[in-house]
């Protein structure tokens, strides 16, 4: 009987052992997976933030993926799964906004705004504001000068 206990003893030791190890393990890939999830929500802060900064600069999504060390595409899909945009809509979005900004400012040519604005050229300029809000950038501030017209 006393044989018995010792293999008693041993399977039940064996057990606990176990169970502490896939605990640990488990509580190991937890803290890893959580740092790797805050540290991706840091990162993707950080992207959106620099392109925010950066809207003034004829920048590519190409040059956002390295500057941050991540494949151009993985990025315009981590991006797209975030903002609904891939990556270079979401920089011409934000480019856009600012140019709408600019446009209500009648001291602005089209031309001004492409420019500051970081497109080299107007016309590619002109297409991407007519992709994003569906008027031309003169039809934009046209429609704004009248509604602001007609409400004084």
């Amino acid at each position: 009987t006393s044989n018995h206990f010792y293999t008693d003893y041993v399977r039940d030791y064996a057990l606990s052992l176990i169970v502490m190890e896939l605990t640990h393990q488990y509580i190991t890939n937890y803290n890893n997976q959580s740092s790797s999830y805050e540290s991706a929500e840091y990162r993707f802060s950080e992207i959106m933030e620099w392109i925010r900064i950066n809207y003034d600069k004829n920048i590519s999504a190409k040059e956002v993926a390295e500057k941050f060390n991540y494949n151009p595409d993985y990025l315009s899909g981590v991006i797209k799964n975030k903002t609904g945009y891939s990556l270079i809509n979401f920089i011409h979005k934000t480019k856009i906004n600012v140019a709408k900004k600019y446009l209500l400012d009648s001291q602005y040519t089209v031309q001004d705004v492409s420019s500051l604005i970081g497109y080299d050229d107007d016309k590619y300029f002109m297409k991407v504001f007519k992709k994003v809000e569906g008027v031309t950038p003169t039809q934009y501030r046209n429609a704004f000068n009248s509604i602001h017209l007609n409400k004084k």
